[in-house]
């Protein structure tokens, strides 16, 4: 399935982008950017397990297919009602996107009917049916279904952390000037532009989150990363139609050199050379820096290194006994593994010893049981980094043993 909605985002993708281009290097600079997309943040998605995030990159990726077709389409009533289950599936498959997105549409959709209000009155019947069965009626049942459930947790929940790619800012260095550039034509132009808006609004809300999240610390920056996700879709679109118009005005040597340089960049980062040079001889290269620059796809296709695993079939049966044999009885567990275990364990099964789960702890340290007999709590489950020394064992009973790992339960 994960695979099936990675091929499909890329159909989709590249049909975005070539829709209403017909020049064979404008259709080569698609497919180049659509795979650039795949590769990066929607493949993370994947990586990570993120279904419902790479359901939502999807629909995004249709909502900016079918918005278009507003003005063109011969039947409205079609329309609408495209516009709806796209809407109503992007917040029952990832809400954390909806108000950038539903923001956005409005915008949009309110400034096509303030074009056209000499031919439909901006408060028409039909428009105000519009908003509503397209923007209103989604938003109401996902905010029943969702949101008044949990009401009063919302605050707590966002500002939960989580494992997830984590880098600032140097994804979008090579994709911003073309983005702004393009961002700038449209406004020169006066042109409504559904990519533009949701540029905009979506950098503004993303920036809140920022200052939200590093000065009071009540948005995580897991959630605060995954507006990325998002936000690379339109840097991508950006960047396409903006090369489409430069390539327009006769700069095609300057378009070949910019994607040239991305291309060697990428093929550095991908094939370690720059490291590489480093290792033959420091002196030429102390510091290697160009897999930052492209770090998305070193970091994808590190992570599907076989020889880098999260975890090991060892560690997996640890997990397996767990959820067969101690899941009820989860308060009672202490955890000893690195960081990325211990979040695991959480997220999975909501375990954690530690009173402050947001942060989590550092990798556990010590190497012998008296740590954990020091606590109250009645099972350990060690994931090995360095070999537990299974000392004191008239105290407790070992459930499970391995390269990997154990499962200790204290005698009462």
């Amino acid at each position: 399935m994960d695979l099936f909605i990675l091929f499909i985002s890329g159909i989709s993708i590249y049909s975005l982008l070539t829709k209403d281009s017909d020049k064979k290097g404008i259709n080569i600079l698609a497919g180049i950017l659509s795979v650039l997309y795949l590769l990066a943040y929607q493949l993370d998605s994947m990586i990570f397990g993120f279904a419902y995030l790479s359901l939502g990159l999807l629909i995004i990726i249709a909502i900016s297919m079918v918005i278009k077709l507003r003005e063109k389409a011969s039947n409205k009533v079609i329309w609408i009602i495209s516009m709806f289950l796209l809407n109503f599936g992007l917040f029952f498959g990832y809400y954390l996107f909806v108000p950038v997105v539903f923001l956005s549409e409005g915008i949009y959709i309110l400034l096509e009917m303030i074009k056209n209000r000499k031919q439909l009155k901006l408060f028409s019947k039909k428009n105000i049916l519009e908003i509503l069965i397209t923007l209103v009626l989604p938003s109401l049942m996902g905010f029943i279904y969702f949101i008044i459930p949990t009401l009063g947790k919302i605050n707590s929940t966002i500002a939960l952390e989580g494992h997830i790619y984590r880098e600032l800012y140097a994804n979008f260095l090579f994709l911003l000037p073309f983005t702004i550039f393009y961002i700038i034509s449209k406004i020169k132009q006066k042109k409504n532009d559904f990519v533009t808006i949701t540029l905009l609004v979506g950098g503004i809300i993303t920036l809140i989150l920022f200052f939200i999240g590093t000065f009071t610390g009540k948005v995580s920056s897991y959630y605060y990363f995954k507006m990325y996700y998002m936000l690379y879709i339109f840097f991508i679109i950006a960047t396409f139609r903006a090369i489409e118009e430069l390539y327009q005005e006769k700069t095609k040597i300057f378009i070949q050199i910019i994607t040239g340089v991305y291309v060697i960049c990428i093929i550095f980062s991908l094939f370690d050379i720059d490291k590489k040079i480093a290792d033959k001889s420091l002196n030429f290269n102390q510091k290697p820096r160009m897999e930052s620059f492209v770090s998305i796809y070193s970091d994808n296709f590190s992570k599907m290194n076989p020889e880098k695993k999260i975890c090991t079939q060892d560690m997996l049966d640890i997990i397996y006994y767990y959820a067969e044999n101690i899941k009820e009885d989860k308060n009672s567990v202490m955890v000893k593994g690195n960081n990325r275990l211990q979040r695991w364990m959480y997220a999975l099964f909501g375990v954690t010893h530690h009173p402050d789960y947001l942060s989590f702890s550092e990798p556990s340290v010590w190497n012998t049981t008296e740590d954990w007999l020091k606590t109250d709590k009645k099972y350990l489950i060690a994931f090995y980094e360095e070999k537990l020394n299974l000392d004191n064992q008239d105290k407790y009973e070992v459930l499970l043993l391995n390269n990997d790992g154990c499962i200790l339960r204290r005698k009462n």
